[in-house]
C-alpha cells in the first residue's frame, strides 16, 4: 500500500474526499477511512494466505 497527499481531487462538493483502490470515497471521515483500509488489508492478507497454500 502507499499513501500520498493531493492538493485537489476536483471534487469540492464531495469533500472530504479520498481515493482508495481507485474508488472515490466522498464525505469520508477519518474513522471511515481507517475501516476501509483495514478491510483492504484483511482481503490482501486472505489472498496472500490462499496463494501460499496453492504454492
Amino acid at each position: 500500500f502507499s499513501l500520498t497527499t493531493a492538493r485537489c481531487l476536483g471534487s469540492c462538493g464531495l469533500a472530504p474526499v479520498a481515493v482508495l483502490d481507485g474508488k472515490v470515497r466522498a464525505k469520508e471521515t477519518p474513522d471511515g477511512m481507517v475501516r476501509h483500509v483495514r478491510e483492504m488489508v484483511g482481503r490482501t492478507k486472505d489472498l496472500t494466505e490462499q496463494q501460499e497454500r496453492v504454492a
